[in-house]
């Protein structure tokens, strides 16, 4: 009993341990894509370079898995042609189930019920909702972008339209990018006498989840924003209190 509690317990702190390690070490994550290649996006996403998984995705709806720990890796070729093929060929030998459709009709029925809680529901949140809530939810967004945001940004593309002003129109766009994101490499090469879309980038960056969460926590226990959420489950618990 003593020996089972034991591998109980260390299982138990491998578990917290490597819990731990995915919400503090960083994810580091790549996006390649290139329309001349046999997979045309190529998506890695690693843990501190332990372990971590690689996603390309070609034309033909080609996919490629490969998980890899350390110098392990197991590559898996998904075939998305023999999987839909399996799922129709399931789907039209299914015969119609009547307790479904009797769930169906009960659905139907109480959709009035629904949409009408939805109303109460909305006018709610109109009633709590502040600029100020604005201003927060604005703020969070602003910064999980900053968060997740590449750190090396790499294209190099020769782009032409059949109109050419929508060429130019792109130049224009990029280099109101470029003004933004000093730090991103591209290289937009037109075409003014062809249709021509050739491609190449290359993103990186990282993710730390610990800090993602910091500062969701930070947004939901905010003043503002708990005033929200405490007000709306007191309103789940008696909604004739708040009566509109």
């Amino acid at each position: 009993m003593s020996l089972f509690l034991d591998l109980i317990l260390i299982a138990t702190s491998i578990i917290i341990l490597l819990l731990i390690l995915i919400i503090v070490l960083p994810f580091h994550y790549q996006v390649k894509y290139n329309n001349h290649e046999k997979y045309l996006l190529e998506l890695q996403v690693s843990l501190a370079t332990i372990l971590g998984m690689t996603f390309k995705a070609g034309s033909l709806q080609k996919k490629k898995l490969t998980l890899w720990i350390g110098a392990l890796n197991k590559d898996i070729h998904i075939n998305e042609n023999k999987k839909i093929e399996e799922e129709e060929e399931t789907k039209n030998n299914k015969q119609i189930d009547r307790k479904k459709v009797e769930e169906k009709e009960e659905e139907l029925e109480n959709l009035k019920t629904v949409r009408s809680s939805q109303k109460a529901n909305g006018r709610f949140l109109l009633k709590y909702i502040r600029f100020q809530n604005v201003k927060d939810v604005y703020r969070l967004l602003a910064d999980l972008i900053n968060m997740i945001s590449p750190k090396k940004f790499k294209i190099i593309a020769t782009i032409g339209f059949y109109e050419p002003h929508y060429t130019a129109w792109l130049l224009g766009a990029v280099e109101v990018f470029r003004g933004l994101k000093p730090n991103y490499s591209i290289s937009i090469i037109p075409a003014w006498e062809e249709e021509i879309v050739d491609v190449d980038i290359k993103v990186s960056g990282k993710v730390i989840l610990l800090v993602i969460l910091l500062r969701v926590l930070k947004f939901i226990f905010a003043k503002s924003t708990r005033r929200i959420w405490i007000s709306w489950i007191r309103y789940k618990i008696n909604p004739k209190k708040f009566a509109m």
